[in-house]
């Protein structure tokens, strides 16, 4: 009797045992899928953060042309006055010699 007893806490143990090695097995799966999930969380934060830099390097440069295009918009201007200017002048200077005749 002692030995069927001792047979029969020897399966209930090896049962357990075999519940708990595939319960072990079964969060070991569960721990890789998070590693792997966590893998593909950095690498799209990591796609994330180089838009960021290049939409902040982008509109680093359009502010940058901005800035080259409003100069050349006031030298154009400037220059527009100045020959209109030279040219009324020299309107004036014919108009003056032309009835002091």
């Amino acid at each position: 009797m002692l030995v069927k007893d001792e047979n029969e806490t020897a399966n209930t143990l090896n049962v357990t045992a075999q519940a708990g090695y595939t319960f072990a097995t079964l969060e070991n799966q569960n721990v890789k899928k998070q590693t792997e999930n966590i893998k593909e969380i950095k690498e799209n934060a990591e796609a994330v953060d180089k838009k960021v830099q290049e939409a902040d390097d982008t509109s680093k440069h359009i502010r940058q042309m901005r800035c080259e295009s409003r100069k050349w918009t006031i030298i154009g201007t400037t220059v527009g006055i100045a020959i209109a200017l030279i040219i009324i002048i020299i309107i004036i200077i014919v108009l003056v010699v032309v009835f002091k005749k």
